[in-house]
């Protein structure tokens, strides 16, 4: 087992999969590669509602981290979105927020 759990995919992989069949194919394989071996796969720089939808046909269920989330935020303003449910609006999109993990906790 490899001392990791979470894999965090750059930006550019999930923004250059809209138009370059290798990186949606990088994309794909990373999903199922860390869904195969227990990882959480989270993609960084979701800007786009298309983005969200590539993620929703990828693999494993990554998790989607960006402005088609929320833009940046301060801890209080995170918390209070996080409590009124990003997960509802993720889950209008099919790619879960880290909201909906079951481990996941709101103080």
């Amino acid at each position: 087992r490899f001392p990791i759990d979470v894999v965090k995919l750059d930006a550019s992989i999930v923004r250059d999969s809209e138009r370059d069949a290798g990186q949606g194919l990088i994309l794909d394989s990373v999903t199922a590669l860390g869904e195969g071996l227990g990882l959480q796969v989270v993609v960084e720089g979701v800007e786009t509602t298309a983005q969200l939808g590539r993620l929703r046909a990828a693999p494993g269920r990554p998790l989607a981290q960006g402005y088609a989330l929320a833009p940046p935020l301060p801890p209080e303003a995170l918390t209070e979105l996080l409590v009124r449910g990003v997960g509802d609006q993720a889950g209008a999109t099919g790619v879960p927020a880290v909201a909906d993990r079951p481990d996941s906790a709101v103080a």
